[in-house]
């Protein structure tokens, strides 16, 4: 009872052993799923906050006016349209509205989504969502940021992240009543992560099925010496068990005929109380001496006659 205690307690040790394993993968698949996903969103957003530097360095840049690409409406200053010597009708780039066509752009290609938003736009429809609100809410200085998972209504997984933007010298002829360095919103930046998840989460599958191997195993070996000490231990039992049952203390013996008085006060044969009380087992001889007290005269005869 005791072995099987013993081997209960080491078995389930074993197991929370490996059960801790497995979730120590889990986290740490976790943890190198949201560092793939940064190591993809930290880039593309440094890239538009570049690109918008480089527009706000050159005070902006002027396109054609196309369909697609009317002049802004919400952007006040002057010279905003021109008109070449051509006759060709430019309009001018400001960042935030080059941010919002490159945001198109890669949606349709590619399925990231970058989104300038404020708590106060200009734009109506660069109003925060609720989590770029609470976003917004943490952030109050440089090197903040906010990252989370989300799925869509369709339950495909995305990334999503977002840091605050700040205000330049070009930034604020558009936006009146900022200052330089003051935050003028954030860039939220959504990723597409099926692809991260499925690769993490068929590594987690390999190691699980690794580890449930060793465990397997390691199980049976613990079996195989529970067995192997169990049987031991039964081996040892019926020793003592047969030690126990060899004959003790006085045993009341006939001088003249050998019997035996057994504990009902009866005399039985030597060779049967032995029989009775102890595991051993006779098997029938004559000794020298009673070889020759018992035959010693008839084979004296016969060599007699012999001779």
């Amino acid at each position: 009872m005791i072995v099987r205690r013993y081997f209960l307690a080491i078995a389930s040790a074993w197991s929370l052993l490996f059960v801790g394993l497995i979730c120590f993968a889990v986290m740490g698949a976790t943890e190198r799923e949201n560092s793939i996903l940064l190591a993809q969103a930290r880039p593309f957003f440094n890239q538009i906050i570049i690109t918008r530097a480089w527009n706000a360095g050159h005070g902006g840049v002027y396109v054609p006016i196309t369909a697609a690409n009317p002049p802004n409406p919400y952007l006040h200053v002057p010279d905003r349209d021109l008109e070449t010597t051509s006759g060709m009708k430019l309009t001018l780039i400001n960042p935030a509205y080059m941010t919002r066509q490159i945001a198109e752009i890669s949606r349709q290609k590619n399925s990231v989504n970058f989104h300038l938003t404020s708590d106060h736009p200009i734009r109506p429809e660069n109003r925060a969502s609720a989590w770029e609100h609470d976003a917004l809410a943490g952030f109050s200085a440089a090197g903040d940021e906010y990252y989370d998972r989300w799925q869509d209504n369709e339950g495909r997984p995305f990334f999503r992240y977002m840091a605050p933007v700040w205000m330049s010298k070009a930034c604020i002829q558009c936006h009146t009543g900022k200052h330089e360095g003051d935050m003028g919103g954030g860039l939220s930046v959504i990723l597409p992560a099926e692809s991260v998840i499925a690769s993490e989460q068929a590594s987690i599958w390999f190691n699980s099925k690794s580890y449930a191997v060793v465990w397997l195993l390691g199980l049976a070996g613990l079996v195989f010496a529970y067995r192997e000490i169990r049987q031991r231990a039964s081996e040892q039992e019926r020793l003592i068990e047969r030690l126990e049952n060899t004959l003790q203390g006085l045993v009341p013996i006939c001088a003249s005929c050998k019997n035996i008085r057994n504990d009902d006060g009866e005399w039985e044969q030597l060779e049967i109380y032995l029989t009775t009380h102890s595991d051993a087992e006779f098997s029938h001889g004559i000794c020298p001496e009673c070889h020759d007290k018992l035959y010693g005269g008839f084979v004296r005869s016969n060599r007699d006659k012999k001779q």
